[in-house]
């Protein structure tokens, strides 16, 4: 299956948002960031995707991050009889530098 992340960020000046997997930056084709929304999407979940994801936002006042852990396990030989969603929303605030 997919993993969404989602981070809520809000700031007063102009914002970089990047995504790390295991403390390297990922390829921004899977994420977009609209309206304080940063959302990341791994889709077709395998084990090569479990590890530390981390959402790190940068402007001129400073950078700010906050991580989750994926654990990606073996799928049930047959489907749950019930299935929940999980998501992660972290909110972070970036201010004006004063310079």
């Amino acid at each position: 299956g997919d993993a969404t992340f989602h981070g809520v960020i809000t700031g007063s000046e102009l914002l970089s948002v990047s995504w790390l997997h295991n403390g390297v930056e990922l390829n921004p084709c899977n994420a977009s960031f609209k309206n304080s929304l940063a959302t990341l999407t791994v889709r077709q979940c395998s084990a090569g995707n479990a590890g530390v994801y981390t959402c790190v936002a940068e402007n001129g006042a400073g950078r700010r991050s906050c991580s989750a852990v994926l654990q990606v396990t073996a799928a049930a030989t047959q489907p749950p009889s019930r299935t929940s969603n999980h998501r992660l929303s972290s909110e972070e605030a970036l201010g004006t530098s004063n310079e």
